[in-house]
């Protein structure tokens, strides 16, 4: 199992009013003070998506020795929309994340669903051209497509796994996050979706005096991956409400303790 670092981690430290951090220097923040050797990036951190910032941010994460696995995308509308028109141009807003990615030497990329938490036939139908028009894009350029279960149509398992099967690719796979699923069905829901990952989100929030997250169980996880055979990328991703650094640092001891 490898670790990364998702950038969602540390939200706060870009989204500050003062002195926020910069996506050029967050390959080297997560070398120094965590130890990390691979990131996940977020697009509404980029200040650009003009080559020549995309070279800097390769050459500083080069230069830290990091590796960008992948990237999570917000802010580019539902790829559910019945509107034909809207959601062309959402693909579209989809689509031109794509390049960048090739760009960056990405491997994957997430979109959000958008759409209902209980959607009928038509709008998976109408997700799975969506995600099967980005997968053939993607395909062209060697980078995957996911789906996170990240609310909206991707709220439970069974539509996603709907998605999959239609799209039937391996540039259109799943990035199953620990703790986005409701509580009562979490870990039922994983297995469904663990099989298709590209890799996963290692959420969590609060722990106990022990180092252990409060809301998510770790060792079922690990069972999970391991009837899934799912050995692959997990980037960790803190929510809670404690300083990050901290929060990161729990989460990593725990991530090692239960994987290593």
């Amino acid at each position: 199992m490898h670790f990364g670092l998702a950038g969602w981690s540390i939200n706060r430290r870009f989204r500050r009013s003062e002195e926020p951090l910069q996506l050029l220097d967050y390959p080297r923040l997560a070398r120094d003070e965590w130890g990390f050797d691979a990131i996940e990036l977020n697009s509404p951190f980029f200040e650009s998506r003009e080559p020549a910032y995309l070279d800097q941010l390769k050459s500083r994460a080069e230069d830290a020795g990091v590796a960008m696995w992948g990237m999570a995308v917000d802010g580019t509308g539902s790829l559910c929309a019945e509107d034909e028109v809207e959601r062309a141009a959402n693909i579209a807003a989809c689509r031109e994340y794509l390049p960048v990615g090739k760009h960056l030497g990405l491997s994957y990329i997430r979109f959000n669903t958008g759409g209902n938490a209980e959607p009928d036939e038509a709008e998976i139908e109408r997700c799975a051209d969506s995600y099967g028009q980005l997968a053939k894009f993607g395909e062209e350029l060697g980078i995957m497509v996911c789906i996170e279960n990240h609310g909206g149509l991707a709220k439970t398992p069974e539509p996603i796994v709907a998605v999959m099967e239609r799209v039937n690719s391996p540039f259109c796979r799943t990035l199953p996050d620990f703790g986005n699923f409701a509580a009562d069905i979490r870990y039922d829901a994983l297995e469904k979706v663990v099989p298709y990952a590209a890799a996963c989100h290692a959420k969590f929030f609060e722990f106990d005096e022990h180092g252990n997250d409060t809301t998510i169980d770790v060792g079922r996880i690990k069972n999970i991956f391991e009837r899934c055979n799912f050995d692959g990328r997990l980037a960790l991703e803190y929510e809670g409400s404690g300083e990050d650094g901290e929060g990161v640092r729990k989460s990593l001891a725990l991530l090692k303790r239960t994987f290593v």
